[in-house]
């Protein structure tokens, strides 16, 4: 969990120095705030958002239930199971 709340943390970090990397420089930023440039600029280049990365981690669990429930859509044959 400390790792899902530390990479949540970066990425707020990151968007923060997005919209202020009009007025100060950027690594600059980074060093203050404690993320590598190397990490913002990994972060600039993933086209993926929070919402997406959430729905590709969900569809294996989500498709491994359809398939064991014989591709019945209803909700009582959904297995509610922590996802990792």
């Amino acid at each position: 969990m400390a790792k899902s709340k530390r990479s949540r943390s970066a990425r707020t970090i990151y968007r923060f120095i997005q919209s202020h990397a009009q007025e100060f420089c950027i690594r600059a930023m980074c060093r203050t705030l404690g993320v590598h440039p190397s990490g913002y600029c990994a972060w600039l280049m993933d086209p993926s958002c929070d919402h997406a990365r959430e729905d590709q981690r969900l569809l294996g669990p989500i498709k491994a239930s359809f398939v064991a429930s014989h591709g019945d859509l209803s909700t009582k044959f959904v297995a509610i199971q922590p996802v990792s």
